[in-house]
């Protein structure tokens, strides 16, 4: 079984190394925009986010109950369905 998965990985591998695909250029517009991009600031906001710990659901939240009809309801519904 694994050497059918490692036989297949390599065949995709190899089909994909002969047809790459050309990288669409940047526009003027995606240039300009990217070079006054501040990613120093966002790298500081998502790691500051990865800092904050999770929080956490109040284990004392009271559980609504789950309604269920009689069985007999359920009995009726069955029988004449």
């Amino acid at each position: 079984m694994i050497l059918l998965a490692a036989m297949m990985m390599a065949g995709q591998l190899a089909g994909s190394s002969t047809k790459s695909q050309p990288t669409p250029a940047l526009t003027v517009q995606q240039k300009q925009e990217l070079s006054s991009y501040n990613f120093k600031g966002a790298e500081a906001q998502l790691q500051a986010q990865a800092d904050k710990p999770a929080t956490k659901p109040d284990p004392l939240a009271p559980v609504p109950l789950l309604k269920v009809p009689p069985l007999a309801t359920l009995a009726r519904q069955h029988s004449s369905g």
